[in-house]
């Protein structure tokens, strides 16, 4: 392994690491909102409102995010640092004077959005959601600053800073949360969640200024000139954002069609596993694509493939790991979190078994995901746009067709077979990665495969016959899902064996020092 892959492997297992702090700070809000709140129409409301505002954040600025931290090295690169901070003063004058006139009109007008994402709702409920709404409306801007800040420190190499002060900003939620639900509710979720933002946009400016990055000088003027390439660039990604958002807001209708609390529990079935690969894929995205995007651009596609090939290999390993655990332990990890008096047990059954099938989905959108990235890295980032687009026509037409018959199963399945066969298309669009990726994603999935008819197997016929309390049960049956693992790794003589071989030696040259001294 090269010093390039292994220091690229090494940023991107660090972040995922950090980010996985994070999140896992971020269940513990997931964990007391299952104790104060459960299944409900508040809660339900609570989903439907905060989902709002990120299904309006990424409609608008979602391709700008994606396409920014590129951007951003390119002018910075090409006309001088000076010039790139003028035009990203520019640009957040632009982002604000846009997500102001979206908080304005939505806020005179909430009955028009509010009566399209909960169409099942009776007028008591439609008045908490849209009270949430509109408390929640002027996060647009904060959650978006927030989100360029992060990036600009990322194009300054930057990464875990920001990861670090977000961790900070999760606990700080937390506290709010604790000291706030039995006293106000539902709403303390509003409050605790503007604290987090406050509190991480502090820490983000606090590391600008110590890293001497002057942004915000005098004159402040938006010049469309400044702001036009960035614009240009993120276009193309517009339209399956758009779509994107669209799928978000007409799968949350369904939902409430189904009945209350179905909201609620679709979340809780998808936290489980969107926090881990959300992780994998932000990191991917903070790492991988200015790797791609320079080896394109001094054309050493052997690096391209080499990098490639490594990170993705990682991606599908961590996942196939994550799904063989749920596979072993879902029941016990929606007792231990989710078991409440608010929470009845036919709806952590469907919890439980609704978040397999999403650890089963996220496989594919990961693979949507990295081709993407890979496509956009040697500008064909119409094509990725385009399958993006695609993908989320795919989605709406099958939760529309099937949800009646399948209920809220239709959901993950739809997620899966939308961007399998977006992923598919991708793949042969890059001609010289085809061979790399198809015969990787094979490998993978056989070996995802055995692992989980192993998990399976043994969960059905030994662990499930244990009446122990899920805390030792998920320590049990982690550990054992760890050691197959491991042995599985040397037996196959796989790549990710090396990793494990490194950290031994550094762990065993650490002791052998330490008893020296």
């Amino acid at each position: 392994m090269s010093a390039s892959l292994a220091t690229s492997n090494r940023k991107a297992i660090s972040l995922f690491l950090l980010r996985l702090i994070r999140s896992v700070i971020s269940i513990l809000t997931l964990i007391l909102s299952a104790r104060y709140f459960g299944v409900s129409s508040d809660r339900d409301a609570w989903l439907l409102a905060f989902n709002s505002i990120v299904v309006i954040n990424l409609a608008f600025w979602g391709p700008l995010n994606e396409t920014f931290r590129t951007q951003f090295i390119f002018i910075k690169e090409q006309d001088g640092e000076s010039s790139a901070i003028n035009r990203i003063n520019s640009l957040f004058f632009f982002v604000s004077i846009i997500s102001i006139f979206i908080v304005v009109v939505i806020f005179l007008y909430p009955n028009l959005y509010t009566s399209l994402i909960a169409p099942g709702k009776t007028t008591s409920e439609l008045n908490t959601l849209t009270l949430i709404l509109k408390l929640l409306l002027p996060s647009l801007l904060l959650n978006q600053f927030t989100l360029l800040l992060s990036s600009i420190l990322n194009s300054y190499n930057i990464f875990y800073i920001p990861e670090i002060a977000g961790s900070i900003s999760s606990i700080f939620n937390v506290l709010a949360l604790l000291v706030l639900a039995p006293k106000i509710g539902i709403y303390s979720l509003v409050i605790s969640y503007y604290f987090g933002l406050i509190v991480l946009g502090i820490f983000l400016f606090h590391e600008l200024g110590r890293n001497k990055i002057r942004l915000f000088k005098p004159p402040f003027e938006l010049k469309y000139s400044h702001v036009k390439p960035y614009l240009l660039y993120a276009i193309p990604f517009f339209f399956p954002y758009f779509f994107g958002q669209l799928n978000a807001i007409f799968e949350k209708s369904i939902a409430s069609l189904l009945g209350d609390g179905i909201v609620s529990i679709q979340d809780y079935s998808r936290k489980f596993i969107d926090i881990p690969s959300g992780v994998l894929i932000s990191v991917l995205t903070t790492v991988l694509v200015p790797i791609l995007s320079k080896a394109f651009a001094q054309k050493n596609l052997d690096q391209f493939e080499a990098e490639f090939k490594s990170i993705f290999r990682l991606g599908l390993f961590v996942l196939g790991f994550l799904l063989s655990f749920f596979i072993m332990c879902s029941s016990d990890v929606v007792t231990l979190f989710y078991a409440s008096k608010n929470i009845g047990r036919e709806s952590l059954y469907t919890i439980s078994t609704l978040s397999i099938c999403y650890c089963v989905s996220v496989i594919s959108v990961f693979y949507y995901s990295i081709t993407g990235l890979a496509l956009m890295s040697v500008n064909q980032g119409k094509i990725y746009a385009t399958c993006g687009v695609l993908a989320q026509i795919c989605m709406l037409s099958l939760n529309f067709l099937f949800y009646k018959k399948l209920g809220i199963y239709i959901f993950p399945a739809s997620l899966f077979l939308a961007h399998i066969s977006a992923a598919l298309v991708m793949t042969l669009k890059l001609n010289f990665l085809t061979k790399t990726i198809l015969i990787n994603l094979l490998s993978y999935l056989i070996f995802t495969t055995a692992l989980g008819f192993l998990c399976y197997t043994s969960n059905y016929y030994y662990f499930s016959k244990l009446s122990w309390n899920s805390l030792y049960l998920i320590i049990i049956k982690g550990t054992s899902l760890t050691a197959t693992v491991i042995a599985l790794l040397f037996i196959l003589k796989m790549d990710e064996r090396l990793f494990i071989q490194k950290g031994y030696y550094r762990v065993r040259s650490g002791i052998n020092q330490f008893i020296s001294k």
